[in-house]
């Protein structure tokens, strides 16, 4: 879980690669959580709070927690980082895209 917490946004290929398993290891995580979420309700702002207090704890806050809430929270994390590393790639690719206009232009 941790190493899920920050999505790299550099544009090498080994990055890219590492980033990718990481989002289809979060896909496939999300595609399981979606109908416990769908069940408790929870909007977007209620998502964004649990996730945000994920990223803030350490492992050791988390355990604390009853089991009711600790998975309350690492469901809106999970839920959270997906999309967060879903438009992380999606910068990724704008950048690497522009990188190969501005490339090509240079050329011609």
């Amino acid at each position: 879980m941790t190493l899920l917490k920050r999505a790299p946004q550099s544009t090498t290929p080994s990055s890219i690669a590492k980033s990718l398993a990481d989002l289809k290891r979060l896909q496939v995580l999300h595609r399981r959580i979606v109908p416990a979420l769908t069940r408790l309700n929870l909007q977007h702002a209620g998502i964004r709070y649990y996730a945000h207090s994920v990223l803030k704890s350490e492992i050791f806050q988390l355990t604390r927690r009853t089991d009711d809430d600790r998975y309350r929270h690492l469901l809106a994390f999970i839920m959270h980082q997906f999309y967060r590393r879903h438009d992380a790639m999606i910068e990724v690719m704008v950048k690497t895209v522009q990188g190969a206009v501005n490339t090509a232009g240079r050329l011609l």
